[in-house]
Protein backbone atom coordinates (compact mmCIF):
# COMPACT_ATOMS: atom_id res chain seq x y z
CA UNK A 1 0.00 0.00 0.00
CA UNK A 2 2.68 2.04 0.66
CA UNK A 3 1.33 4.44 2.77
CA UNK A 4 -1.85 4.67 0.42
CA UNK A 5 -5.46 4.55 2.19
CA UNK A 6 -9.23 4.14 1.41
CA UNK A 7 -9.55 7.78 2.08
CA UNK A 8 -6.54 8.69 -0.51
CA UNK A 9 -8.41 6.50 -3.22
CA UNK A 10 -12.02 8.04 -2.62
CA UNK A 11 -10.22 11.48 -2.42
CA UNK A 12 -9.11 10.49 -6.57
CA UNK A 13 -12.01 9.44 -7.62
CA UNK A 14 -13.63 12.87 -8.90
CA UNK A 15 -10.58 13.33 -11.07
CA UNK A 16 -11.63 9.80 -12.31
CA UNK A 17 -15.18 11.05 -12.45
CA UNK A 18 -14.08 13.97 -14.11
CA UNK A 19 -11.51 12.30 -16.84
CA UNK A 20 -15.08 10.18 -17.39
CA UNK A 21 -17.26 13.14 -18.06
CA UNK A 22 -14.08 14.82 -20.58
CA UNK A 23 -13.99 11.75 -22.49
CA UNK A 24 -18.33 12.01 -22.97
CA UNK A 25 -18.43 15.20 -23.52
CA UNK A 26 -15.55 14.52 -26.23
CA UNK A 27 -17.37 11.57 -27.85
CA UNK A 28 -20.68 13.39 -28.19
CA UNK A 29 -18.68 16.84 -29.30
CA UNK A 30 -20.46 19.01 -26.33
CA UNK A 31 -20.29 22.36 -26.31
CA UNK A 32 -21.83 25.42 -24.07
CA UNK A 33 -23.68 26.41 -27.03
CA UNK A 34 -25.85 23.28 -27.27
CA UNK A 35 -28.36 22.98 -24.38
CA UNK A 36 -30.00 19.87 -25.00
CA UNK A 37 -25.93 17.87 -25.14
CA UNK A 38 -24.57 19.96 -21.94
CA UNK A 39 -27.83 19.29 -20.37
CA UNK A 40 -27.37 15.50 -21.32
CA UNK A 41 -23.60 15.96 -19.85
CA UNK A 42 -24.87 17.49 -16.63
CA UNK A 43 -27.35 13.89 -16.37
CA UNK A 44 -23.96 11.64 -16.70
CA UNK A 45 -22.13 13.54 -14.30
CA UNK A 46 -24.50 13.51 -11.90
CA UNK A 47 -25.33 9.69 -12.20
CA UNK A 48 -21.69 8.79 -11.46
CA UNK A 49 -21.28 7.76 -7.92
CA UNK A 50 -19.74 5.15 -5.96
CA UNK A 51 -19.78 2.00 -3.28
CA UNK A 52 -17.01 1.36 -0.92
CA UNK A 53 -17.02 -3.09 0.24
CA UNK A 54 -14.45 -5.03 1.95
CA UNK A 55 -12.48 -5.55 -1.43
CA UNK A 56 -13.91 -3.06 -3.98
CA UNK A 57 -14.95 0.31 -4.26
CA UNK A 58 -17.53 -0.15 -7.02
CA UNK A 59 -18.18 2.52 -9.69
CA UNK A 60 -21.79 3.12 -10.65
CA UNK A 61 -23.27 5.19 -13.31
CA UNK A 62 -26.53 5.93 -15.36
CA UNK A 63 -26.32 2.35 -17.01
CA UNK A 64 -24.49 0.44 -14.55
CA UNK A 65 -21.48 -0.62 -12.93
CA UNK A 66 -18.76 1.19 -14.52
CA UNK A 67 -15.88 -0.29 -13.08
CA UNK A 68 -13.90 -1.34 -9.29
CA UNK A 69 -10.81 -0.26 -8.26
CA UNK A 70 -9.16 -2.96 -5.21
CA UNK A 71 -9.17 -1.70 -2.14
CA UNK A 72 -8.12 -5.00 -0.36
CA UNK A 73 -4.11 -4.65 0.32
CA UNK A 74 -4.02 -8.61 0.64
CA UNK A 75 -5.33 -9.03 -2.82
CA UNK A 76 -2.56 -11.89 -4.04
CA UNK A 77 -3.16 -10.95 -7.83
CA UNK A 78 -3.83 -6.98 -7.50
CA UNK A 79 -2.16 -4.08 -6.42
CA UNK A 80 -3.86 -1.12 -3.94
CA UNK A 81 -5.80 1.16 -5.92
CA UNK A 82 -5.56 -1.13 -9.51
CA UNK A 83 -8.42 -0.51 -11.56
CA UNK A 84 -10.79 -3.53 -12.81
CA UNK A 85 -13.27 -3.74 -15.65
CA UNK A 86 -16.61 -4.39 -14.44
CA UNK A 87 -17.65 -8.51 -15.34
CA UNK A 88 -21.49 -7.90 -13.42
CA UNK A 89 -23.12 -5.47 -11.08
CA UNK A 90 -21.57 -7.57 -8.09
CA UNK A 91 -18.03 -8.55 -9.99
CA UNK A 92 -14.76 -7.07 -11.51
CA UNK A 93 -13.32 -8.94 -14.28
CA UNK A 94 -10.14 -9.69 -12.88
CA UNK A 95 -7.84 -10.86 -15.46
CA UNK A 96 -5.67 -7.92 -16.22
CA UNK A 97 -5.72 -4.17 -14.61
CA UNK A 98 -6.27 -1.73 -16.55
CA UNK A 99 -4.27 1.08 -14.57
CA UNK A 100 -4.25 2.16 -11.00
CA UNK A 101 -5.85 4.83 -9.51
CA UNK A 102 -2.34 6.50 -8.11
CA UNK A 103 -1.61 7.01 -12.14
CA UNK A 104 -4.62 7.93 -13.99
CA UNK A 105 -2.98 9.37 -16.92
CA UNK A 106 -2.03 5.97 -18.16
CA UNK A 107 -4.80 4.58 -16.79
CA UNK A 108 -7.56 2.84 -19.60
CA UNK A 109 -10.76 5.12 -18.51
CA UNK A 110 -13.13 6.71 -21.24
CA UNK A 111 -16.82 7.54 -20.68
CA UNK A 112 -17.78 4.06 -20.51
CA UNK A 113 -15.51 3.62 -17.34
CA UNK A 114 -12.60 1.43 -17.05
CA UNK A 115 -12.05 -0.46 -19.61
Amino acid sequence: MNGKTITDIIDLIPTLFDTMATSYQQMFCITPDDEYLTQMLQEFKESLHFDVGQVYIKLIGKNGVCGFIVINPSDKQFKFGDLLKAKSWQAPERNFRRGNIFNLAKAGVNWHGIG
